[in-house]
């Protein structure tokens, strides 16, 4: 199962950490402590929440490719 770190979420939703956080602690949106002290929710949880409080889903993430090439001779 996929997780999102409070950053992540918060970026999602443009807000701080600390909205989140106290989103969390208010019990509207379930999240768990890693032993570091790190918070994660799941992506699945997440987007409850996204639906319950009519937040857009998250951005679907655009793929980016270089192409290097080594040869000296293209360079002018």
């Amino acid at each position: 199962m996929p997780y999102l770190t409070s950053g992540q979420v918060a970026k999602a939703c443009q807000v701080s950490r600390a909205a989140v956080k106290k989103w969390i602690q208010r019990g509207k949106l379930q999240a768990y402590r890693t032993p570091g002290g790190h918070l994660r929710i799941a992506l699945e949880e997440f987007q409850r929440f996204q639906t319950v409080y009519q937040f857009p889903p998250l951005p679907q993430e655009t793929l980016r490719i270089l192409i290097a090439d080594a040869d000296t001779r293209l360079v002018g």
